[in-house]
């Protein structure tokens, strides 16, 4: 039982007297039942006495707080909570628990009917004023739901909540099956009484657990729903008649605004009448159909149906269109004035031949699109093609965002077909997101694309993605004098991955990086700069202060190069991310990084995959990771590391803060894990992550881990 809510302490003392309750906290210091000096706070560390006297004295707190309950049958360890009060009490006291919510909720009490559970993370939040959500959240541990509870949650939530949104979907996927299932049955046995409270249902991502016969529940209740407005049922395998039941039922929810049908194997078989279900939905705004094998018949069927006034954003990716398929589509597109978003994603023969030439009109006739994807669909193999999507884009005036990664748009038409494209994309004088990934740009391109950006045409761009395009030390120079213009100032995001740049043209970049002083996200993997581009890029890193995520795998920085960039990266002061994968460190390496773990206080997250750290290089990160509070993410796969460096990270998991850890494709052995888990008992906060994958783990490594 989870509970996390604003409440207020009556003014009368509450005696709790000995209730057998512990006050965990997280990092050695939560303030329990926080509040202002001068009103009788508590703060600091404090035992079960020290809140609960054993003489039933009162406890005199008078403010707003936020507390955590949990009822479980053996008080664990520890208990890691997000700041807030935790109190862990035992299972015999839930009826106690039960009346003390009363006293403390009289108008806003609400209880989940999750009654046993270890580790739970689930519970009735409030986000707003208006919404509620109920949703488990993806950790493992239920291991009793009371149904019953849970529909009596629902219900009485209705008299306080003018809104519900249940939400059971792709974040609970770890919770095992049939507690999920017990949540999606209480759902459809509350959904009759809940009336137009209930405006969101997400169940995605169940996969094949919700049978038939259990949608045929859902659609049901379905009907009662008249306030719903979100319903997402994407990635459950429905197949056709599942997705018609349920759509079928949709057609009295008059409020229904977005609708997801993703990944549902729905086919062409029972398209008709789906599509009649859809075309009763009068205020739907929001449809995602993809990655199903719909094909042309099936928009033929399904696309004309619906209401295009209202139609705000449509996903039709890997839905195998071609041919006469996309002269539907483009009809549809023409009359959808509203439209803001469309994703067109890999359909990969929309866009060869000569194909995209039907598509043309109905783009083109969406003034209003913010944003664009049309990735995967192979423009460049017909020159056509890249021309009709030119022309479309002359009118997208308002665009914001466009995705045309993977289209090899340069090898068709070599760098002119990049250039027109980029003088195309100039004149959408709003676009902030640009990414162009895999397209054959070479330098020749680059050179038509940096054109465009000094003229100054895209002053609003954000994030430019051009990995991938092999635009050499020639494009880097290019790309450096464009950062130099001051044209970028606005740039957030650069992904300039598997370009070969070489030392040289890290050099040139290097030069122009402060021109973008609000740049937060930089990769450079796989661009061979070896440890004398590294030195120069160090340099540059070092005056970008918003820096928070740096990409730095496949570039053969070797031991020389890690030290480098080690002495650069404490002036980054916002990092938070930084990934060193394959790049040959060793030894010398690691004790380079360790000694600036403890300098890079925001550090969450460090990648030394694919490396030669070996045993002695753990021995360095190991004494510096107790002195990195922020560091919660560490990846060592691949780097030669056997038990006596599991017994280094071992001696430390008890007190550090990592709680994700990736040994994979090491030589751990049961030596090794048996150490590792015999540290973890010992931890105080609970390890969310760790991979021993291909490690020679026994029998009895895997016993002392489990």
């Amino acid at each position: 039982l989870v509970i996390e809510h604003s409440f207020h302490i009556e003014p009368e003392p509450l005696k709790l007297g000995a209730m057998d309750a512990h006050v965990m906290y997280q990092q050695g210091h939560i303030s329990p039942l926080q509040g202002r000096k001068n009103s009788g706070s508590f703060s600091g560390r404090f035992d079960s006495n020290a809140l609960f006297s054993q003489d039933q004295s009162p406890l005199p707190v008078r403010r707003r707080s936020s507390v955590c309950l949990a009822i479980v049958d053996d008080i664990p360890e520890a208990v890691v909570n997000s700041g807030e009060t935790v109190l862990l009490l035992r299972k015999e006291q839930l009826q106690t628990i039960k009346s003390l919510l009363l006293r403390i909720w009289p108008k806003q009490r609400t209880v989940v009917g999750l009654r046993t559970c270890k580790w739970l993370r689930a519970g009735l939040i409030a986000r707003t004023n208006d919404v509620m959500e109920l949703h488990a959240k993806g950790h493992q541990g239920i291991v009793d739901v009371d149904e019953d509870e849970i529909v009596k949650d629902l219900q009485r939530t209705c008299h306080w909540k003018k809104q519900i949104a249940f939400k059971c979907g792709q974040k609970t996927r770890k919770i095992d099956s049939s507690i999920r299932l017990t949540l999606f049955s209480a759902l459809t046995t509350a959904v009759p009484s809940l009336q137009s409270s209930l405006v969101e249902i997400d169940l995605s991502a169940w996969g094949a657990e919700i049978t038939g016969a259990l949608w045929g529940m859902l659609a049901e209740a379905l009907g009662e729903c008249k306030g719903l407005e979100c319903l997402d049922v994407s990635q459950n395998e429905m197949g056709d008649e599942s997705a018609v039941k349920v759509v079928a039922a949709l057609g009295g929810c008059e409020r229904l605004r977005r609708l997801n049908l993703a990944e549902n194997q729905v086919g062409v078989e029972k398209l008709e009448p789906l599509a009649s279900a859809l075309g009763r939905c009068m205020a739907l705004e929001e449809l995602d159909v993809s990655r199903n094998p719909i094909g042309n018949d099936g928009l033929l069927q399904l696309l004309p149906a619906i209401r295009r006034e209202s139609l705000v954003k449509l996903s039709v990716e890997k839905v195998s269109v071609l041919g006469h398929g996309l002269q539907v589509l483009s009809d549809l597109l023409a009359g959808c004035p509203s439209l803001t978003h469309l994703s067109i994603k890999n359909n990969r023969d929309a866009g060869s031949g000569g194909g995209h030439e039907q598509l043309q009109p109905g783009i083109a006739s969406c003034v209003h699109l913010l944003d664009l994807d049309v990735s995967w669909n192979r423009w460049g193999t017909c020159k056509a093609s890249v021309q009709s999507l030119v022309a479309s884009l002359a009118s997208l005036h308002a665009l914001q965002s466009i995705n045309l990664s993977f289209s090899g748009v340069g090898a068709g038409m070599g760098p002119d077909g990049i250039t027109l494209l980029a003088e195309a994309l100039g004149e959408c004088k709003d676009l902030r997101r640009v990414n162009l990934e895999e397209n054959n740009m070479g330098a020749g391109g680059m050179e038509g694309l940096a054109k465009v950006l000094r003229a100054g045409k895209l002053p609003r761009l954000e994030s430019l993605n051009i990995a991938g395009n092999i635009l050499g030390p020639r494009g880097a120079e290019s790309m450096a004098r464009v950062l130099g213009s001051g044209c970028c100032a606005r740039l957030k995001s650069l992904n300039l991955a598997r370009n070969v740049f070489e030392s040289q043209g890290m050099a040139a970049l290097a030069k122009v990086m402060d021109h973008c002083p609000r740049l937060a996200y930089l990769n450079m993997a796989g661009n061979t700069i070896a440890h004398e581009g590294a030195s120069h890029l160090g340099e540059a890193v070092s005056r970008c202060s918003a820096l928070t995520r740096l990409e730095l795998g496949r570039n053969d920085l070797l031991n020389e190069g890690a030290g480098q960039l080690a002495a650069a990266l404490p002036n980054c002061p916002a990092l938070q991310y930084l990934d060193l994968s394959e790049n040959g460190i060793g030894v010398e390496g690691a004790a380079n990084i360790a000694g600036m773990l403890t300098k890079c206080r925001q550090l969450s997250a460090l990648c030394l995959g694919k490396n030669s750290i070996s045993d002695h290089g753990c021995s360095f990160l190991s004494m510096a990771l107790p002195r990195c509070p922020a560091l919660t993410c560490l990846g060592l796969q691949s780097n030669a590391i056997g038990p006596r460096g599991c017994a280094k990270l071992a001696s430390v998991l008890p007190i550090c803060a990592v709680s994700a850890l990736n040994l994979a494709e090491n030589s751990v052995k049961d030596e090794g894990a048996s150490q590792l888990a015999s540290a973890l008992g010992k931890r105080q906060r609970p390890m969310q992550s760790l991979k021993l994958c291909a490690n020679a783990v026994g029998p009895a490594g895997a016993i002392a881990i489990s």
